[in-house]
């Protein structure tokens, strides 16, 4: 039976220095839930605290509701799975599988069954005698991911298992940990530090800032309505400061007028407007866009359609591809730039 997972105000130091600080994320049964942040934030120090590695300082570890705080690590049947594959070097791929059955004394014959099954779910079948070393890196983590999983954990825990993968490999896992956790509907937690990675593999993403939790939604509000400049500018948003004053905000990149329906909304005075760099257009679409007198530093060939890299009035550089066709002015090394309202965030930090 699949198992809820919740941390209640947890906080936890290292000495004189806190981490978590009344740390708090509820994970429904069968979800897989991305921590994300900078480095540094608590993302790695959350896993160990879930498998039992670390003991809050305050706060509650439910499991079912649960408390687990106070239960050796061995007995809580959460595995993590670190970046590094950590297979012993000289056991065969089965035997580095099935290590974990064999600690808890499992029939042979049953052992077996569950190491063939579980190398068939990471598509390493016929690999049972090879050593580590005859692996590529992107094999290695599948046989760590068949090891963890063949255990049968109520929580999975997932600490950057990607990251040290090249660009397409990563991708290739990516998928292939999205279809097992949805395939054998077990609670995960995933801590990353890539933003594609965490919209690929989770339900929700959780950002932590300072140890606590910033924002938890589902991964498309985070492009689409970052709830602070922290997420904004993690996700890549251009965060500018704005005053507003009547029905207009300026910042020190251009101004626009905010339209009627949305006057009750924003506030007087000091505002924080955001917009990303991928809703940037070389033409006047909507009224009440915010247009951009930008320098066109370098054009980038894609296949499909060129990149650019734009300097804008405040000297910083944004790389953007505008969907649609450069106006003329853009051989003259300058262009203005639009972004519409709808585009638009506005915080009230």
């Amino acid at each position: 039976m699949t198992t809820s997972l919740e941390l209640k105000n947890i906080s936890f130091a290292y000495g004189d220095s806190a981490v978590l600080r009344h740390f708090s994320l509820r994970v429904e049964a069968g979800e897989t839930v991305a921590l994300l942040g900078s480095s540094g934030c608590g993302k790695s120090t959350v896993l160990k605290i879930i498998a039992g590695m670390l003991e809050p300082d305050e706060g509650k570890v439910l499991f079912d509701g649960n408390d687990v705080a106070k239960v050796a690590p061995e007995k809580r049947q959460a595995v993590l799975m670190f970046q590094k594959p950590l297979l012993f070097p000289y056991l065969s791929v089965a035997d580095n599988v099935a290590f974990g059955l064999k600690m808890r004394k499992m029939a042979k014959g049953l052992i077996d069954e569950k190491v063939k099954q579980a190398l068939k779910l990471v598509h390493l079948s016929g690999f049972e005698k090879r050593m580590p070393s005859q692996l590529s890196g992107g094999q290695e983590q599948r046989v760590a991911l068949a090891r963890a999983l063949i255990t049968q954990p109520r929580i999975l825990l997932l600490d950057e298992p990607l990251s040290a993968l090249d660009a397409n490999l990563r991708i290739e896992m990516r998928f292939l940990v999205r279809d097992l956790l949805q395939q054998l509907n077990i609670t995960t937690v995933f801590v990353t530090h890539d933003q594609n990675e965490a919209v690929a593999v989770a339900d929700s993403i959780a950002f932590i800032n300072d140890g606590t939790i910033e924002q938890h939604s589902p991964p498309e509000e985070f492009f689409n309505s970052p709830g602070t400049s922290n997420v904004a500018e993690f996700f890549g948003w251009k965060i500018f400061a704005g005053n507003r004053a009547g029905h207009r905000i300026e910042t020190r990149i251009g101004g626009f007028e905010i339209p009627v329906d949305q006057t009750a909304n924003i506030r007087s005075g000091n505002v924080l407007v955001g917009f990303h760099p991928n809703s940037l257009r070389f033409r006047y679409g909507e009224a009440n866009s915010l247009a951009i007198r930008a320098r066109i530093l370098k054009s980038i060939p894609k296949p499909n359609q060129n990149s650019y890299l734009f300097k804008l009035p405040d000297d910083s550089v944004v790389q953007s591809h505008p969907p649609d066709t450069p106006l003329d002015s853009i051989d003259s090394g300058f262009t203005d730039l639009f972004v519409s309202f709808s585009s638009l965030i506005v915080i009230e930090d």
